[in-house]
């Protein structure tokens, strides 16, 4: 059993998939369909067995939907009721190099996701920092860049596309993105303590 607890609330639309897998077994599969809402319960539990999937509150939260894996009949029903909604674009998420993440910032602007003056803070965001780090001579430069800029847009676009809004007293977020040590790890690079 796999268990996955979240400080905060989930950052999921409503949406369905099937999800089938041989791994084990080259003769069998398993399926189950998977529900998720986004809510704003503080601590909504997932578990996960090898057939079943629910989801599930803690003591402390309200109810939350239950999902539960099913066979194959069912998996249809619930498909035909469904509306299929993308979480979340990804566009900056499997980038191989800088001109890639320019053309994503391009691309999500032409598709209009991105607000033209959100797009060009961007880019010049990217070049910006991509210049201060390369002259600042450490090793690995290009990677360090391509790691920090393309979380950070990742981050940036996410925003856009569902806002969120931190309380006037929160604790630190740290999931399911950790963004202190993202902080630390995108201004490591730009100062010098020697």
């Amino acid at each position: 059993m796999l268990v996955l607890s979240s400080s905060s609330p989930p950052l999921l639309e409503v949406f369905k998939d099937r999800v089938s897998s041989s791994a084990y077994s080259s003769s069998s599969s398993s399926s189950f369909t998977l529900v998720l809402r986004r809510s704003s319960f503080r601590r909504p539990l997932l578990c996960c067995c090898a057939s079943n999937l629910k989801l599930m509150p803690d003591s402390a939260s309200p109810s939350i939907a239950q999902v539960v894996g099913s066979g194959e009949a069912k998996h249809e029903d619930d498909v035909k009721d469904s509306k299929i909604a993308p979480l979340h674009s990804g566009t900056f998420l499997n980038v191989r190099c800088g001109e890639e993440l320019l053309a994503g910032i391009k691309r999500e602007s032409e598709l209009g996701t991105l607000p033209v003056n959100i797009a060009s803070a961007m880019e010049e965001l990217y070049q910006n920092y991509r210049n201060a780090v390369f002259s600042s001579g450490i090793p690995h430069a290009d990677e360090i860049v391509l790691s920090n800029m393309s979380a950070m847009l990742d981050l940036v676009l996410l925003d856009v596309e569902d806002p969120f809004e931190f309380s006037p007293h929160h604790k630190a977020v740290r999931e399911p993105f950790d963004y202190y040590m993202f902080g630390q790890n995108y201004v490591r690079p730009l100062i010098d303590f020697w």
